[in-house]
């Protein structure tokens, strides 16, 4: 008999070879879906998408330790304009034949007659003038003085203030404006009746290691001849203020050394000084060319400027 030239057997092996055609085509079409895809998104001209930010501010999951801006702390200082004129005054003046006093138009001393009039401590005459800070921190001093060492007399204050006229009269022309008596905070203390003793010397001995406490130094030690310019005498007596003072006694130091240490200290890196309960900076500032110079004061906080009444300025800053 005769077969169809389509049997049934044929037609079921046609339909199973497109059955497979089918599945191939499929799976090329799927797998160049797949790497296409790759391909895209690898492509480096393609943007990323922008990272979620969370409620902090930083990206989601990113370090940001290291990205952390830095806050600047204040500054502890404030500029401050001061008029050259003032190196000439102030506590820690260096008065001598090199840098000699500028007397000031007005004259502020007050005398010591009326001051210690109803104390024990004598005058060698009705005129003698401090300053007033000088002038009250020496009564308070010969009061201790006396109150510590039982006696109740004995204490003359014998030179206070010079003017310009006193040493021109004393010593000369040539010597007028070099006297550290000029600036109103220098007194040269004696023993009256000179039979009870001599200043710095047994009973009053008590002055050289005390005198700081009262902002008082010797101002001409013996052992610094060299450098003061001055024989060494132990009744002169300089008032500066009381961290100065300390400082000087403790590390043996006349005005002239300190004057010069203190050129070391800035701002940043002051001189400290405790004393008293209470703690000082101390920093100097050079002075510069012009009119004025501009020095370095605490934003915040009390503090006192001195010149030195040669190339500069000391700021003493109470803590």
């Amino acid at each position: 008999m005769h077969k169809d030239k389509y049997s049934s057997g044929d037609g079921y092996m046609y339909v199973y070879l497109l059955s497979i055609v089918a599945c191939v085509v499929v799976a090329i079409v799927v797998a160049l879906m797949i790497f296409g895809s790759g391909l895209f998104l690898n492509d480096s001209s393609v943007s990323p998408a922008p990272p979620v930010v969370n409620t902090s501010g930083s990206a989601s999951g990113a370090d940001v330790s290291s990205e952390s801006s830095e806050v600047s702390e204040p500054s502890r200082f404030s500029s401050c304009t001061v008029d050259n004129s003032e190196v000439n005054v102030g506590l820690l003046l260096l008065v001598n034949s090199d840098n000699r006093y500028v007397f000031p138009e007005e004259n502020e001393t007050v005398g010591l007659y009326s001051l210690l009039k109803n104390s024990s401590v004598s005058l060698s005459g009705t005129s003698v003038r401090l300053n007033s800070t000088a002038a009250n921190a020496l009564k308070s001093m010969c009061e201790a003085f006396y109150s510590e060492s039982g006696l109740t007399t004995g204490i003359m204050v014998y030179n206070g203030y010079y003017s310009y006229d006193t040493v021109a009269d004393k010593d000369g022309a040539d010597a007028a404006g070099a006297s550290d008596y000029h600036i109103g905070n220098t007194a040269r203390l004696m023993v009256y009746p000179t039979k009870l003793g001599k200043i710095g010397v047994g009973d009053f001995e008590w002055f050289i290691h005390n005198c700081y406490s009262y902002g008082f130094i010797l101002r001409y030690p013996a052992d610094k001849s060299d450098l003061t310019g001055n024989e060494g005498s132990l009744g002169v007596y300089r008032y500066v203020g009381v961290c100065h003072a300390y400082y000087m006694y403790k590390n043996n130091l006349c005005l002239e050394e300190y004057l010069e240490l203190l050129k070391q200290y800035t701002p940043e890196n002051p001189l400290i000084i405790d004393v008293q309960n209470k703690s000082y900076e101390v920093y100097y500032q050079a002075m510069e060319d012009g009119l004025s110079s501009t020095v370095q004061v605490p934003a915040d906080g009390s503090y006192i400027i001195s010149g030195n009444n040669c190339d500069g300025f000391i700021i003493t800053v109470t803590g």
